[in-house]
């Protein structure tokens, strides 16, 4: 198999950790690559051994958050509900 998951974190605005999610001798293995800084581009948010790899990008940040403080939901779901 040659199928790479990456994952990355931008709930913060810290350099984010880069996961991995790899198959070695048919076991689900997780490591991580170096930390990427933000850069509007993306540039350099895959990491180099996934460039001759199938790969799929999972992202995760601040859009899932609420906006304010004691806020329950988002505001695209309560207006989604008018």
């Amino acid at each position: 198999m040659n199928r790479l998951a990456i994952g990355v974190d931008l709930a913060t605005s810290r350099p984010s950790d880069i996961a991995l999610l790899d198959e070695e001798n048919g076991k689900l293995v997780c490591r991580f690559a170096e930390k990427w800084s933000f850069d509007a581009s993306g540039d350099g948010i895959i990491p180099s051994e996934a460039e001759k790899r199938t790969w799929i990008l999972a992202i995760d940040g601040p859009q899932g958050l609420a906006a304010s403080a004691g806020q329950k939901e988002r505001v695209s779901e309560s207006m989604a509900r008018t």
